[in-house]
């Protein structure tokens, strides 16, 4: 689910721009990104993010290009255009079962997701993707899926993430090959202009429960660290991958505190973006409220930053 979210960041350089609408005013120059060496166009995506929000806000469905309400896998159908007479601005995808053990069982699945990040792009919209992977401790259990042994909420150890972080594990092994498939997945993202498609990489999401492998309930503050920041330094580093965007996503469902919303937070140098996943239905005064937690911690970095330009 894609939750409501702000951008988070400075930096001490300019941020081209790829869209002839380019939103970037003069903010453009306190803006970084996680990835020093991002790709031009996730800049300008990053950029163009940030700036917006003096607009108003962009409406999403997550995999509202490739399957909906009682059909799938059908070119250029949505449930939203078809609802509002418009696409949506932001497109959700989950890019767990093209990479985990799963990866080769749904090809055709598999192809139309790709190919609605490639239409996404071209159309001008915003991808955000999420990984709802599978239990690597325990993913060749036969039948596994979610809410099932083996599946992204089998929270039945609390060992996965130990062993994740541990070199040279069986574990580690395992999930080091579905990491090198997500970042070949990820590079090998183009447009029909040719260019590298950015997208928002939203992993380990919700980390702030108890369902999934990588929640409180399985991990301390410190092992979900360590793991976010042990995958965004593989992609990044060893696998080389320069058209993400880090997106962190807790779940938020009632009223919450600046430091509540930031537990378990690994650190301004290793998120690029700040949201959050909402289920609370018809309570607009805590969404509300939320919201504006939101808006506080934006300002609260953005003060940091400037202040340390300014000693510079």
């Amino acid at each position: 689910m894609l939750g409501a979210a702000l951008i988070v960041g400075c930096t001490d350089i300019t941020l081209p721009g790829k869209d002839e609408n380019d939103y970037t005013g003069n903010e453009s120059d306190e803006l970084t990104l996680v990835d020093p060496d991002a790709t031009p166009e996730t800049k300008a995506l990053y950029s163009n993010l940030w700036a917006i929000k003096e607009q108003g806000f962009m409406f999403g469905h997550h995999d509202d290009l490739w399957c909906g309400r009682k059909w799938i896998g059908t070119e250029g159908r949505s449930d939203t255009k078809e609802v509002c007479g418009d696409y949506p601005a932001v497109l959700g995808v989950d890019f767990a079962e093209l990479i985990d053990d799963r990866y080769n069982a749904d090809p055709q699945t598999n192809g139309w997701k790709l190919r609605s990040v490639k239409q996404a792009y071209d159309m001008g919209m915003v991808t955000i993707v999420c990984l709802h992977l599978d239990n690597p401790l325990r993913f060749n259990v036969p039948g596994a899926e979610h809410y099932k042994v083996g599946g992204a909420w089998d929270n039945t150890s609390d060992e996965v993430v130990k062993e994740i972080l541990k070199d040279g594990s069986a574990v580690q092994t395992t999930y080091k090959v579905w990491m090198d498939r997500l970042a070949d997945v990820i590079k090998n993202l183009k447009g029909s202009d040719g260019k590298t498609i950015p997208i928002i990489l939203r992993p380990y999401h919700e980390h702030n429960h108890t369902w999934s492998w990588w929640g409180s309930k399985c991990t301390t503050e410190q092992e979900y660290i360590d793991l976010w920041r042990w995958t965004v330094t593989y992609l990044r580093d060893t696998k080389g991958v320069h058209n993400v965007i880090y997106a962190i996503s807790p779940q938020i469902d009632s009223q919450q505190s600046e430091s509540e919303y930031l537990r378990r937070w690994p650190g301004d140098k290793f998120v690029d973006f700040l949201g959050m996943d909402c289920y609370q239905g018809i309570n607009n005064l805590v969404f509300t409220s939320n919201l504006k937690t939101l808006s506080r911690i934006l300002r609260s970095n953005r003060d940091r930053c400037r202040g340390r330009a300014e000693k510079q």
